[in-house]
């Protein structure tokens, strides 16, 4: 299941900014061979568990949602920094048993790390 979180950030996602992201989710990332950049969005492939309290996620892509957005429709200047977290997180129970608030509330602590 995948997990989406929208924000904003004026921290480009480029190759460029690569050390810069990999700083600020230093807590997620298990190796730095398990991240990378590929056009505008960052991908940590292999994640860590920040802490007891936080679901695990099985990947986490942070990309540009502007740039992707502004390719299909013509959007205004006003989105410009307009970013989204995703999660995919690996559920082996039936979903009536299950907190989705957890995962939930997991994805929101990732997105606010990145978003202002």
């Amino acid at each position: 299941m995948d997990i989406c979180f929208d924000g904003f950030s004026y921290i480009a996602i480029k190759k460029e900014n690569e050390h810069k992201l990999c700083k600020i989710f230093k807590d997620y990332i298990c190796s730095f061979s398990d991240e990378h950049i590929y056009k505008t969005t960052f991908y940590i492939n292999k994640v860590l568990n920040p802490g007891i309290d936080v679901v695990d996620f099985d990947r986490v892509i942070v990309y540009d949602k502007y740039d992707k957005e502004n390719r299909f429709n013509s959007l205004t200047d006003n989105y410009i920094g307009w970013k989204r977290a995703e999660a995919t997180v690996l559920i082996n129970a039936k979903l009536k048993d299950i907190v989705l608030e957890d995962y939930v509330n997991s994805v929101v602590d990732f997105a606010h790390k990145y978003f202002v």
